[in-house]
C-alpha cells in the first residue's frame, strides 16, 4: 500500500492523501487505520495516534500489551512502520 510506503519515508502529505483514498474505499481495514496511528504519531498527534490505533483494534488489528506501535506513542518516540506491520 502506497500510505505504508510514504509513512516510512515519513512523507506526511502523501501518507495521508494515499491512505485517504484507500479508506474511502475499504474504511474498516485494520491495516490502514494502524497506518494512520503511525503517521499521526510521526507528526507528534499522539492523542490522534492512539484513537487510530483504539480504531485498528476494535477491528482486529493484533492487541498487545506492548507492541512496537503502542510504545512508541506512549513514550513520544516516532515508532518503525515496517514493525508495525510486521509485528501482525
Amino acid at each position: 500500500m502506497m500510505a505504508n510506503y510514504y509513512a516510512m519515508l515519513r512523507d506526511r502529505s502523501q501518507a495521508l492523501k494515499h491512505l485517504q483514498e484507500a479508506l474511502n474505499l475499504n474504511p474498516n481495514t485494520p491495516e490502514y487505520l494502524a497506518i494512520a496511528a503511525v503517521v499521526h504519531n510521526q507528526s507528534g498527534e499522539k492523542d490522534q495516534a492512539l484513537e487510530w490505533l483504539e480504531k485498528a483494534r476494535a477491528r482486529g488489528f493484533p492487541r498487545r500489551k506492548s507492541g512496537p506501535l503502542q510504545s512508541s506513542i506512549i513514550c513520544g518516540m516516532s515508532p518503525d512502520s515496517s514493525q508495525l506491520i510486521l509485528a501482525k
